[in-house]
């Protein structure tokens, strides 16, 4: 996908240390300068946005990042990491990770609606039953 364009965002999220988690995020390759905002109201929390596309795939190298990341992040809390993009307006793609200390999903826009174009079918079938 030589021309994908896409936008990278992520929540705010408690660590335990903010430089350590600065650090980490801005290892990991991007296709753009990673911004990082700290909460004013809390200082241990921090949210990082990119102008551009965050590789956070599943490869060894992207597992250790998260692993590192899973270590730094409070109890109870979870990062969510948004991506939307597009290939010359040919596609258009979202997805999500959400990342705590405990666990990692991956969400993908189109698995999404494929799921539910198979619950909607399942649903007028059982409605067209009943009739």
């Amino acid at each position: 996908m030589a021309d994908y364009y896409g936008k990278t965002l992520s929540n705010s999220v408690g660590v335990k240390d903010i430089d350590a988690y600065i650090e980490l995020v801005e290892s990991i390759p991007s296709s753009n300068i990673i911004i990082f905002g700290r909460d004013i109201d809390d200082s241990s929390k921090a949210m990082f946005s990119c102008d551009g596309i965050i590789d956070l795939q599943s490869d060894d190298d992207d597992l250790k990042v998260i692993t590192s990341i899973q270590k730094l992040l409070l109890d109870d809390e979870i990062l969510v990491v948004k991506e939307i993009g597009s290939e010359k307006l040919n596609s258009l793609d979202a997805s999500a990770f959400l990342i705590s200390n405990k666990d990692v999903k991956f969400i993908n826009f189109d698995t999404m609606i494929e799921k539910g174009i198979e619950e909607m079918k399942l649903k007028v079938i059982s409605f067209d039953k009943k009739e």
